[in-house]
C-alpha cells in the first residue's frame, strides 16, 4: 500500500459508517472523471469524536491518454452551515404546520397596490385555496368584499401602513364564499416588511370566520330589545325607536303618532285561566295588533298588558335618502285614529283557549307630536309623549273604556285603572 493510498484509507476510516459506502464510490467514480466535483459526508473529529459534516470540493486532471494524472481538492468542515440550514428548514416547516393546522387564514398584501403576496396553504374560510389566492388581482380580491364593507378595509390597510413594529388593528367586514353565501370576518393587521427608509411596503393580516359570533351577537342584542313572551320590541327599544322617528319629524315638522293601549279585563283572564292563559291573550293581543299595522309601524310591549304603538308620516326604512314619502290620501292623524279603531275591533273578538274564550277590551290613548315647539307644553320629549298618550288611556278608561281618547291640554284626573 502506498502512502497515499494508505492516508486515503484513514480518511476514509473517520467518515461515518452510514456514508462511507457512498463517499467510497463517489470518490473512485469522480477521481477517473476529468473536471471539478463536490460531495458531502460525515466523519467523525477524531480530537473530541463529535460528528462534522465535511463537503469535498476536487479537481481531477486528466492526461493525453484520458487517464488522470492529479487530484487536487479540499474538505471544508461546513457543520454550523448545515446546522443552520437544518434549523431554518425546522422553523419553515414549524411555520407551514401552524398556517396549515390553524383555523385562521393568513394573508400578505401589498400596501400600495392590495396584490396578495402570500397566502396560508389549505382552504381558506372563503372556500378558495392559499394558491387561489395568491393568484386573485387585486380587484378580484376588492370584489370578494361586501361594497359597504370596501372603504373601512381599504382604510385599515391604510392605517396599517403606519402602525410601529408590533402594533395591530383589527376590523370586521363582510366576504362572500365561494357557494355565494356572506359570511362575518374579522381580520387583525400589523406591518409585515419595510424598505430601506423603514416605511411598510406589506402587512399581514391573520383573518378568521366570526360568523358564529356575529350571530350569537345578534341574538342577545335582539333578547336584550325584545319581549321574551310577544317577540314585540321591549320599552327600551320603544324609547330608541320614539326618540328616532321624533328627530325625524323635526325635518318638516308633521306629526308622529303615539298610541298607548292598555286591555280592558286582563286581570280576570289570569284570575279564571291562570298565567298560562294570560301569556296566550297576550300573545294573540300582540298578533293582532301587528295585523292590523303595516310593516313601518312599531308596536312595543311596554308593560304586563300595555302596549304602545309609534305611527310615522313616512317610511322609515325610506327615510335616510331624504326622501321623505307622505302617507296619501289620509294624513297622519286620520290615519292613526283608524288604526285606533282597528286595534279596537280587533282585540273585541274572544281569544278561545283550551275550550274557553276569553274577552278582553282596548282603552287607547293618542297623541301627536314633533320636535318643533309645542305651545303650552315646552319642549317635546320621548317621556313627555308617552306621559301624555298614557293620559288619554287613562281618559279612555274613566269613560267606559273600550274606546279611544286623543290627548288634550288639560286631560283631567287619571281615572279608572
Amino acid at each position: 500500500m502506498t502512502d497515499e493510498e494508505f492516508s486515503l484509507a484513514i480518511f476514509h476510516s473517520l467518515i461515518v459508517e452510514q456514508d462511507r459506502a457512498d463517499a467510497w464510490e463517489t470518490w473512485k467514480r469522480d477521481s477517473v472523471i476529468g473536471g471539478h466535483h463536490s460531495d458531502e459526508f460525515r466523519i467523525w473529529r477524531s480530537n473530541d469524536g463529535t460528528e462534522r459534516v465535511m463537503q469535498s470540493r476536487i479537481e481531477v486532471e486528466v492526461g493525453p491518454d484520458s487517464r488522470p494524472v492529479r487530484v487536487r481538492g479540499t474538505h471544508l468542515d461546513i457543520t454550523q452551515l448545515k446546522m443552520a440550514q437544518y434549523a431554518a428548514q425546522r422553523a419553515n416547516a414549524f411555520a407551514d404546520a401552524i398556517l396549515t393546522a390553524s383555523p385562521d387564514d393568513t394573508i400578505v398584501t401589498d400596501v400600495a397596490t392590495g396584490e396578495i403576496v402570500y397566502a396560508s396553504p389549505g382552504t381558506h374560510v372563503l372556500g378558495l385555496t392559499g394558491a387561489e389566492f395568491e393568484k386573485l388581482s387585486p380587484e378580484a380580491a376588492a370584489a370578494l368584499v361586501h361594497p359597504d364593507d370596501r372603504d373601512r378595509l381599504r382604510a385599515l390597510r391604510v392605517a396599517t401602513g403606519a402602525l410601529e413594529d408590533g402594533q395591530s388593528l383589527q376590523e370586521r367586514f363582510r366576504a362572500r364564499h365561494t357557494d355565494g353565501r356572506w359570511l362575518w370576518l374579522s381580520q387583525r393587521a400589523t406591518p409585515f416588511r419595510r424598505d430601506d427608509s423603514r416605511n411598510v411596503v406589506e402587512i399581514l393580516a391573520v383573518v378568521r370566520d366570526v360568523m358564529d359570533l356575529v350571530q350569537a351577537e345578534e341574538l342577545l342584542t335582539h333578547a336584550a330589545r325584545h319581549d321574551h313572551l310577544t317577540g314585540l320590541p321591549n320599552r327600551a327599544f320603544l324609547l330608541e325607536i320614539l326618540d328616532a322617528a321624533l328627530e325625524r319629524s323635526a325635518g318638516d315638522g308633521r306629526d308622529v303618532a303615539v298610541l298607548f293601549c292598555d286591555l280592558d279585563g286582563f286581570k280576570r283572564v289570569n284570575d279564571t285561566g291562570g298565567h298560562s292563559a294570560g301569556d296566550a291573550v297576550l300573545q294573540e293581543t300582540a298578533r293582532r295588533i301587528r295585523g292590523v299595522l303595516r310593516a313601518e309601524d312599531t308596536v312595543a310591549r311596554v308593560g304586563g298588558d300595555e302596549f304602545v304603538i309609534v305611527i310615522e308620516p313616512w317610511n322609515r326604512d325610506d327615510a335616510d335618502d331624504g326622501q321623505a314619502r307622505r302617507r296619501e290620501p289620509e294624513s297622519t292623524r286620520d290615519f292613526a285614529m283608524q288604526v285606533a279603531e282597528r286595534v279596537i275591533d280587533a282585540l273585541r273578538r274572544p281569544v278561545r283557549i283550551r275550550d274557553v274564550d276569553h274577552v278582553v277590551t282596548a282603552s287607547i290613548g293618542l297623541t301627536f307630536a314633533t320636535l318643533v315647539a309645542d305651545t303650552g307644553s315646552g319642549v317635546v320629549t320621548v317621556d313627555s309623549v308617552l306621559r301624555r298618550a298614557d293620559a288619554a288611556m287613562y281618559r279612555a278608561k274613566a269613560r267606559g273604556k273600550n274606546r279611544c281618547e286623543v290627548y288634550e291640554q288639560a286631560p283631567g284626573a287619571r281615572g279608572v285603572a
